[in-house]
């Protein structure tokens, strides 16, 4: 795609839901309604395309599991979103952070704490069908920009920041279907 192009999408995806997002109290949206809206969140490409019906509305690029998932493609809704999260990373996450990062991290850190791998938001998901991809997987923000692009994470899809608020921005209120691919 053109430069020029994907940045039309980029100021699209900026701009779509800019009102909305001024308007969004902070904490915890559970999401209403089901949508024509679905995300396809390509893994081997590092990309998230979002589509009204056939048409890709806006696309993004993240970060991937350091692990493949098996049994692709899966299928999951967005169960809900939360603004400026808490972390509570997993027993498993801390021992990971204290062994190759000599970093000890604490049960809950908060939003804002630059040890907080969520980022500005969490999209959190329920996978249709359970045990094929672990519960705790969802997409959020990022405290590491750089690992974008990258197979790095224990499970979730990072995004941008910036990126992670347009997509909150486009789902609003509605239930999107989200289909991970290889």
């Amino acid at each position: 795609m053109p430069a020029s192009s994907k940045e039309a999408i980029y100021m699209r995806n900026m701009t779509v839901g800019i009102m909305f997002f001024l308007a969004l109290s902070l904490g915890e949206v559970t999401l209403a309604q089901e949508s024509s809206l679905s995300i396809r969140i390509k893994l081997s490409e590092f990309r998230l395309d979002v589509y009204d019906g056939d048409i890709i509305i806006a696309n993004f690029d993240i970060a991937t599991p350091a692990v493949m998932p098996k049994n692709l493609p899966v299928e999951a809704l967005i169960r809900n979103f939360e603004m400026n999260p808490r972390w509570y990373p997993t027993e498993l996450t801390r021992e990971y952070y204290l062994k190759r990062r000599g970093i000890a991290l604490p049960k809950v850190l908060e939003f804002g704490d630059p040890r907080n791998a969520m980022g500005r938001a969490i999209i959190r998901l329920d996978f249709i069908k359970p045990g094929v991809m672990p519960s705790a997987v969802a997409i959020h923000g990022t405290n590491d920009e750089k690992s974008i692009g990258t197979s790095i994470s224990r499970g979730c899809i990072r995004m941008r920041n910036v990126d992670v608020e347009g997509l909150v921005n486009l789902i609003g209120r509605n239930k999107a279907r989200v289909i991970f691919e290889k």
